[in-house]
């Protein structure tokens, strides 16, 4: 006879670590048919029925006030609950995904769909446009470190832009970025973001793109 795999094993291996996530989680199996009141174990062969469950039953999230809030259009009728990082629906415990989903979220609301990001490597520019794939943002990056820019070129990724984000803390020649701020038009707003790492600028460019002026549009 097969051994039953502990409900409260089980669980916690979901995602649904604390008492109440556990509460939570064992309340939605009861509901699915898959256990009773008073049971400690399940049979193996349900534990696919039960993932199944808890699926359509929660949305895990980290516990991080902006995951709750991002996660909440998808909820549809789920459970909220908190869990591990890497059990989270909405970040999947990258810091990265979360902020590039706060500034996609910026954007949306705010009408901005064109940054221009001055500085960072080809790695940095890469990632940035896997974490806002499908989210309707679009980016033109320079690597400072491996190209020189033309006056032409930097007033054509000035015309098309709708938020300059210069990356001083990163490989950034003065050569290259005052192709760009010496010729920025005064109806586009440019941050400054002092701070290595993605996470803060998304950080800072969704605040800029929430509170900073709003330049129309073009195509």
């Amino acid at each position: 006879m097969t051994e039953a795999v502990p409900i409260d094993e089980f669980l916690a291996g979901e995602g649904f670590i604390t008492e109440w996530a556990r509460y939570q989680g064992r309340a939605i199996l009861e509901q699915a048919g898959l256990t009773r009141a008073g049971k400690t174990g399940m049979a193996p062969g349900k534990l696919a029925q039960a993932r199944a469950a808890l699926a359509r039953g929660a949305l895990r999230t980290c516990g991080d006030p902006d995951c709750a809030r991002l996660g909440s259009p998808q909820q549809d009728g789920r459970l909220l609950v908190e869990g591990p990082p890497e059990s989270c629906e909405v970040c999947h415990g990258s810091n990265n995904r979360r902020a590039a989903l706060v500034l996609a979220e910026a954007c949306r609301a705010n009408g901005v769909r064109r940054l221009l990001i001055l500085g960072g490597t080809g790695a940095n520019h890469a990632e940035l446009r896997d974490l806002l794939t499908g989210k309707d943002v679009s980016l033109r990056c320079i690597d400072g470190s491996a190209q020189t820019v033309t006056k032409r070129d930097a007033l054509r990724d000035l015309d098309w832009a709708e938020l300059m984000v210069v990356w001083a803390s990163t490989p950034l020649p003065h050569k290259v970025s005052v192709s760009f701020t010496d010729e920025r038009p005064t109806t586009l707003p440019m941050i400054t973001v002092a701070r290595r790492g993605i996470a803060a600028l998304c950080r800072e460019a969704a605040i800029a793109v929430s509170g900073g002026p709003k330049r129309a549009g073009r195509q």
